[in-house]
């Protein structure tokens, strides 16, 4: 594959066309209202189970699972990286920050101020 204006080059040196990072990007963005403070999430959750039906293939699922990534990576879309014992596996979070979000919003109604 020749690099083309319309690629993304991920991380790791591979290209993918932007047309399906954005596709990944978008189904992800769409998950992202309904995902829980400090609950974790694989790629294949994220992206939906007609999305990742409609892949097909492991080769392609993989492919969506390195945009996800590179997106965390480099603070393309407003996840993290979550702990995992496996190596071979990646799992997503929301970010620490946000899961604080609800709690603070409630303290400052309440008038009251945390302490770090």
């Amino acid at each position: 594959m020749t690099h083309q204006s319309n690629d993304v080059i991920l991380r790791n040196g591979r290209l993918v066309m932007r047309e399906f990072y954005n596709a990944v990007r978008f189904q992800v963005e769409d998950a992202i209202a309904e995902l829980r403070p400090g609950k974790k999430y694989t790629a294949k959750a994220l992206c939906g189970e007609a999305f990742w039906t409609l892949l097909g293939t492991p080769g392609l699922r993989q492919q969506a699972g390195r945009c996800l990534a590179h997106l965390v990576s480099v603070g393309g879309i407003r996840l993290a990286f979550a702990p995992s014992k496996r190596k071979s596996k990646r799992f997503y979070c929301l970010p620490s920050s946000d899961a604080a979000a609800p709690k603070l919003r409630v303290l400052a109604f309440l008038g009251q101020v945390p302490t770090t």
